[in-house]
């Protein structure tokens, strides 16, 4: 094994295997040439031939800037691996001697067995098929952007589609597990589920428009939990379904929603990572090369979700329209946290980074945001357990069989242009929460907390 795939391993074994938020794996994709060259939390790594100095060994020793959780004087971040056990002194003594050598990129005999080549990502493999044998968002974004042709669109779009479908389930849970619906973060978490249940239907109607088929109720589509975010956007990130917590909405769902050009507040949470945004980006790029007459407005849905309208893409504009909505409204603009253009609310990123933080985001008299508005009190929720790989079948059937007629009815929608199906989905989708609510106040016979929806497709 080579000194610099050693290293790689003592870092995947640090973390036990399984997929961080924040900077997430970042040592799992790297060269060496790109190890020594990268920059962490806005922070070089390494300082090659000085393990001393290197951030990295700081990190990982708890020495300043790190050690914030084990009381360390002057400290601002937490000792890497944050809330793992400490990686042991012997492993830091091999990274230290390794940087002290200058990254050396040799052979290292003492350890003969080969580096591992793909790792588990809480059970989910991090090498995974292509969605129905298509190609996924990666492979889709190292297209030339002068091959983004109709085909690349409606693969595109299918895959943002997947990607509206993957988020939907775990804000739903956490909305669920708040106990009083009337506290300020369910209301948040529900504006944020109604505007994605909008956004994929924009996505839906861009793809008919473009002679497409949406696909939404496929086992190649729905995701089981915990899944990877589809099409590899962002392949380090494991979405899971729980109640909701600081965790959950720092190392996920601000994650998932972080913006393309970063916050526009200052948030110490981490290195800028490929979006959504860019994604959306290209898919409007490739909108705007396609010949006269590619928009041909067929099977096209008109209604309101949640009181925004869901409209016809018939013209370029419209199109343009629809991606402008869906990225302010999860993204907000580069100048400003809300969507400006789409009725001045907060964009889903900083929804939830008011619930993390406990008070609501302001711009302040020097002109700068931050979160130091009305308190915004951590709701009481439900102890919900992390659903499991493969969920509870056993107690959770009449969930999932809701579920899967309302995945139905969204295909039913946008197969035959009836808005009246998406209605019915989005019906159903409101008659999950008693059902969900049902499982998150059953205890677990002989285990920790309670049940909770699965998300299964029943068929």
């Amino acid at each position: 094994m080579k000194r610099f795939d050693r290293v790689r391993q003592i870092l995947e074994e640090g973390v036990n295997n399984t997929s961080i938020g924040v900077h997430g794996n970042f040592w799992r994709d790297c060269t060496l040439e790109q190890f020594k060259e990268k920059k962490v939390l806005g922070k070089p790594l390494l300082v090659v031939g000085n393990a001393d100095d290197s951030n990295l060994i700081k990190s990982l020793e708890g020495r300043a800037p790190f050690g914030k959780d084990i009381g360390t004087a002057g400290a601002t971040i937490n000792r890497m691996p944050s809330r793992m056990p400490p990686i042991s002194a012997e492993n830091i003594t091999y990274i230290r001697k390794w940087i002290q050598d200058g990254c050396p990129d040799q052979d290292d005999p003492q350890y003969a067995e080969t580096a591992p080549q793909s790792y588990s990502l809480d059970g989910v493999s991090a090498n995974r098929a292509n969605l129905s044998g298509k190609r996924d968002i990666l492979s889709l974004m190292s297209v030339a952007s002068d091959d983004h042709d109709l085909n690349w669109l409606k693969e595109a779009l299918q895959n943002a589609i997947q990607l509206e479908l993957t988020t939907i389930p775990p804000y739903l849970c956490a909305m669920w597990s708040i106990k009083d619906t009337s506290h300020k973060a369910y209301m948040l978490i529900r504006e944020i589920v109604l505007e994605e249940m909008l956004h994929m239907a924009l996505a839906c109607n861009l793809l008919n428009t473009l002679g497409g088929k949406p696909t939404l109720n496929t086992a190649d589509v729905v995701p089981t939990y915990p899944h990877a975010l589809p099409g590899r956007v962002r392949p380090t990130l494991v979405v899971g379904l729980s109640r909701l917590t600081c965790d959950v909405l720092e190392n996920t769902f601000m994650q998932i929603e972080w913006p393309k050009s970063g916050p526009v507040a200052s948030l110490d949470l981490g290195e800028e990572y490929p979006t959504f945004g860019d994604f959306y980006d290209a898919i409007l790029d490739a909108l705007r090369k396609l010949p006269d007459g590619s928009i041909k407005g067929t099977k096209q849905i008109e209604t309101t979700v949640g009181g925004a309208p869901v409209f016809a893409i018939k013209t370029l504009a419209d199109a343009e329209k629809a991606i402008l909505e869906i990225t302010e409204q999860g993204e907000g603009t580069s100048q400003s946290p809300y969507a400006v253009d789409f009725g001045g609310e907060l964009a889903h990123f900083y929804k939830f980074a008011e619930i993390y933080h406990g008070y609501s985001l302001i711009k302040k008299p020097n002109g700068t945001w931050a979160y130091e508005g009305d308190p915004i009190p951590f709701p009481d929720v439900y102890p919900m357990a992390d659903i499991p790989a493969g969920g509870y079948p056993a107690v959770s059937g009449v969930f999932d069989t809701l579920y899967t007629s309302m995945l139905d009815s969204l295909q039913g929608a946008w197969e035959t242009g009836d808005d009246g199906r998406l209605g019915e989905a989005i019906i159903t989708m409101f008659s999950l929460q008693p059902e969900a609510l049902k499982l998150m106040t059953m205890p677990i016979r002989g285990g920790h907390g309670n049940y909770g929806p699965s998300f299964l497709l029943r068929r």
